[in-house]
């Protein structure tokens, strides 16, 4: 359903969808108020697409069974606290090209054990989020990032306490790598690929 220039889809319409696990409605002009509710029914869903859209908040009422989220190139200027603990299978998670800003993210938001890879880029944010240790791909790259804050990934650092972290993209924002404190080897010993510019 998509390229379809649709503003709303429909609560109800996949309530005999008992078995569908993936929903693409990308490339339409879906509003939130427009897909209230549309995944009810659809209890094993394991992925919706609602990129290049019109969306200002992630789709409500999304069911425990879902792995992917896709919501790059909305209108996205916040995450409500606790959203993401409603979806314990969730790995990966993309609002990319969005209009999202420090204040729209309440602290620990991302911080949910089951992502592995969480894309921001392409946002207005000005510090990088608290993250969960067991994250392994972030990208945050053309954000207004303007200091590097350990503790966004790691707690306490230790033998056993640390990030990981394997793919970290920071470039095209205000910091480079003369930022990261020298405690960050410990923190972030399993990147690989850690990106400022």
């Amino acid at each position: 359903m998509m390229h379809n220039k649709l503003t709303k889809f429909p609560s109800g319409l996949l309530t005999d969808k008992e078995n569908l696990t993936s929903v693409n409605l990308q490339h339409n002009e879906l509003t939130s108020e427009g897909i209230s509710g549309a995944f009810k029914g659809a209890k094993k869903l394991l992925s919706i697409d609602v990129s290049h859209n019109k969306l200002r908040k992630l789709p409500a009422g999304v069911p425990s069974s879902l792995e992917m989220l896709y919501a790059d190139y909305n209108e996205i200027d916040s995450v409500g606290a606790g959203y993401l603990n409603k979806l314990p299978s969730l790995q990966y998670l993309r609002l990319s090209h969005n209009k999202l800003q420090d204040s729209g993210l309440p602290a620990g938001v991302f911080n949910v054990t089951s992502l592995v890879e969480l894309d921001l880029s392409f946002n207005k944010l000005q510090s990088i989020p608290e993250i969960n240790e067991g994250l392994e791909q972030l990208y945050l790259q053309a954000n207004e990032i303007n200091k590097f804050d350990l503790t966004s990934f790691c707690k306490h650092v230790s033998p056993l306490n640390y990030s990981r972290l394997k793919h970290l993209r920071l470039d095209a924002n205000n910091i480079t790598h003369g930022n990261m404190p020298p405690e960050s080897s410990n923190c972030l010993r399993q990147a690989s690929d850690i990106m400022f510019e």
